[in-house]
């Protein structure tokens, strides 16, 4: 079965990737947060929860990405298959976490 995700996408490919750049728990937290409001703002921007009218849709997508970022952040893996889904290419991936990690 041929696999619907590029491997540098897969999950076993993001654990070895956490332990070889030596991510600790925590360290993504932030950036996690952060793709998760650009997201939102993005979702808020095309009318997302218009019917709620405007402070209340602005509210609830970011209420939302706020649940989504604390499920995500649970793990390093998952954290990493966050980011990676924003990345066109293990490359991109590499790049955004050297800057992430400094």
């Amino acid at each position: 079965m041929i696999s619907a995700i590029p491997h540098w996408q897969h999950p076993l490919f993001l654990g070895d990737l956490a332990e070889e750049l030596g991510i600790a728990p925590g360290a993504l937290d932030e950036a996690v947060l952060e793709a998760a409001h650009e997201l939102a703002a993005d979702s808020y921007n095309n009318g997302a929860y218009a019917e709620l009218g405007d402070d209340a849709a602005h509210d609830q997508v970011h209420d939302s990405a706020d649940e989504h970022a604390t499920a995500v952040n649970a793990g390093v893996t998952d954290q990493l298959a966050f980011l990676a889904d924003g990345c066109a290419s293990e490359q991109a991936l590499r790049s955004l976490l050297t800057d992430l990690l400094g």
